[in-house]
């Protein structure tokens, strides 16, 4: 029932973010944000072998490491979603190197540090939902980490323009998932900062494997997920 919830709220803030930005356009389920509210619905409320839960590791002193310095003087990766938000300071907030291939062993892409990380919180459930990615008005693509009480998983997600509602859903394993935090409790207004290191594979249709990497440094302000 929570889980439920829970969708049914991020489904309504991110209809009416995009509303905003653009009406009088009529919300189309092919914009960026709605493709991943789908996804996540399909995330949260898939079947129980679809999420592993592993341990969170706290280290205070992770937002000294020189990567944030670093990122400091690099203009952000601006997502479909930054249109809506006028106080993005537009500095770099992902050095997380993520992608996804058929093939196991291959060449890291040189495209695969084009992501940004957004975090919200959502106090009915105290769950934190942290997105390391990027959207256009066409595709989204990236992953979800979802964080509560000490526990943590990740889940890739990609939405294309068109979406075949007759599709089977992917079945979904971690092989493994390792997530560092600053701290273990957080509130709205808060700083972030992160790393995450995780391989997973999906089984699309029982026939094709996609293998997802995800590894590197992300840092967020935490924002409120109306309720």
């Amino acid at each position: 029932m929570e889980e439920k919830l829970e969708v049914i709220i991020f489904e309504k803030y991110c209809i009416r973010t995009i509303a905003m930005a653009y009406s009088p356009i009529v919300v189309n389920p092919k914009y960026p944000l709605i493709l991943f509210v789908i996804f996540y619905c399909t995330g949260c409320a898939g079947k129980k072998n679809d999420v592993q839960w592993d341990e969170v590791r706290i280290n205070p002193e992770i937002a000294k490491d020189s990567i944030y310095q670093q990122l400091d003087k690099q203009e952000e990766v601006l997502s479909a979603e930054d249109l809506l938000d006028t106080l993005t300071l537009h500095r770099r907030t992902s050095d997380v190197t993520y992608f996804s291939e058929q093939t196991k062993n291959i060449p890291i892409p040189p495209h695969s540090r084009i992501n940004n990380c957004r975090a919200y919180f959502l106090p009915s459930a105290n769950k934190l939902l942290i997105n390391i990615g990027i959207a256009d008005l066409h595709t989204s693509r990236g992953f979800t980490i979802t964080y509560k009480d000490g526990k943590f998983f990740t889940k890739p997600y990609f939405e294309p323009d068109a979406i075949d509602e007759d599709a089977a859903e992917p079945i979904h394993k971690n092989i493994y998932q390792k997530l560092t935090l600053d701290k273990p409790e957080y509130t709205i207004g808060d700083s972030l900062y992160g790393n995450i290191d995780f391989q997973s594979f999906e089984i699309v249709e029982s026939i094709d494997t996609i293998w997802h990497f995800g590894k590197g440094g992300f840092r967020a302000k935490i924002k409120r997920l109306p309720e």
